[in-house]
């Protein structure tokens, strides 16, 4: 929440977009209020989402080797918004 809050801040004051990115699930679950306080400012934030590895057995770079992979993965993740 304080990173889309900054960026909100930022981009009122200059008037230019931002970027921000946040965490797999909670962090994308946590950025709803200053989302919220951003589109009642009519400011443009572009928000980036990682998604925990979807390779199990080290196939490819970044695969799933610890046990919080398996916890940080949500069935959905583009259903949050």
């Amino acid at each position: 929440m304080v990173a889309v809050s900054m960026a909100d801040g930022w981009a009122r004051a200059t008037g230019q977009p931002q970027a921000v990115i946040v965490h797999v699930d909670v962090g994308t679950q946590a950025i709803g209020q200053a989302m919220h306080n951003a589109n009642t400012g009519r400011v443009f934030i572009l928000i980036f989402s990682g998604l925990c590895p979807f390779t199990e057995d080290g196939e490819l770079e970044g695969s799933r080797t610890e046990y919080q992979h398996w916890l940080q993965d949500i069935p959905d993740h583009h259903a949050i918004r």
